[in-house]
Protein backbone atom coordinates (compact mmCIF):
# COMPACT_ATOMS: atom_id res chain seq x y z
CA UNK A 1 0.00 0.00 0.00
CA UNK A 2 1.32 3.41 -0.95
CA UNK A 3 1.80 6.06 1.67
CA UNK A 4 1.16 9.66 0.81
CA UNK A 5 2.71 11.17 3.93
CA UNK A 6 5.49 13.05 2.06
CA UNK A 7 2.97 14.62 -0.30
CA UNK A 8 0.62 15.48 2.57
CA UNK A 9 3.55 17.12 4.39
CA UNK A 10 4.15 19.33 1.37
CA UNK A 11 0.45 20.16 1.03
CA UNK A 12 0.29 21.12 4.71
CA UNK A 13 2.47 24.14 3.90
CA UNK A 14 -0.17 25.57 1.53
CA UNK A 15 -1.99 28.47 3.24
CA UNK A 16 -5.72 27.90 3.73
CA UNK A 17 -7.70 30.96 2.54
CA UNK A 18 -11.11 29.52 3.45
CA UNK A 19 -13.38 31.02 6.12
CA UNK A 20 -13.94 28.97 9.28
CA UNK A 21 -17.37 27.76 8.17
CA UNK A 22 -15.85 26.45 4.94
CA UNK A 23 -13.34 24.21 6.68
CA UNK A 24 -15.29 20.96 6.82
CA UNK A 25 -12.27 18.98 5.60
CA UNK A 26 -8.60 19.70 6.13
CA UNK A 27 -7.08 21.46 3.13
CA UNK A 28 -4.18 18.99 2.55
CA UNK A 29 -6.68 16.15 2.06
CA UNK A 30 -8.87 18.25 -0.25
CA UNK A 31 -5.81 19.08 -2.34
CA UNK A 32 -4.57 15.47 -2.34
CA UNK A 33 -7.90 14.10 -3.56
CA UNK A 34 -8.10 16.89 -6.13
CA UNK A 35 -4.69 15.82 -7.44
CA UNK A 36 -5.84 12.19 -7.58
CA UNK A 37 -8.98 13.19 -9.49
CA UNK A 38 -7.06 15.30 -11.99
CA UNK A 39 -4.48 12.57 -12.58
CA UNK A 40 -7.30 10.08 -13.17
CA UNK A 41 -8.83 12.30 -15.85
CA UNK A 42 -11.17 14.74 -14.13
CA UNK A 43 -10.74 18.23 -15.46
CA UNK A 44 -13.68 20.11 -13.97
CA UNK A 45 -14.91 20.76 -10.44
CA UNK A 46 -17.82 18.35 -10.89
CA UNK A 47 -15.43 15.56 -11.89
CA UNK A 48 -13.32 16.16 -8.79
CA UNK A 49 -16.43 16.06 -6.57
CA UNK A 50 -17.57 12.85 -8.25
CA UNK A 51 -14.15 11.28 -7.71
CA UNK A 52 -14.22 12.18 -4.01
CA UNK A 53 -17.79 10.86 -3.66
CA UNK A 54 -16.77 7.54 -5.21
CA UNK A 55 -13.64 7.14 -3.04
CA UNK A 56 -14.68 8.38 0.44
CA UNK A 57 -13.22 5.53 2.50
CA UNK A 58 -9.76 5.84 1.00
Amino acid sequence: MATFTPLLDILTDVPDPRRAEGKIYKLPFVLLFSIFAIVSGSDFYRGIVTFIDIHPAH
